[in-house]
């Protein structure tokens, strides 16, 4: 996988688990460890979206603007 999916504003880190066979992630740039995994890119990106949507949801707005990604600079 060599692209990074972003959803409402945040993006994905895509690792792969030899032991486990499987693919694992988190969000990056917020303030929380909100991780995933899954068995395929599909899989991934799935519980990526969902993963996102989980976290937003407890923040209580459902929006994207719940907590806003901290800006990445180099």
């Amino acid at each position: 996988m060599n692209r990074a999916l972003k959803y409402k504003g945040h993006t994905e880190s895509v690792e792969t688990s030899v032991e486990d066979n499987c693919l694992f992630g988190r969000v990056l740039h917020i303030d929380a460890l909100v991780s995933y995994e899954g068995q395929t890119e599909a899989a991934i990106e799935t519980a990526f979206r969902q993963a996102v949507d989980d976290f937003l949801e407890r923040a209580g707005t459902g929006a994207a603007s719940a907590q806003p990604p901290i800006p990445y600079q180099r």
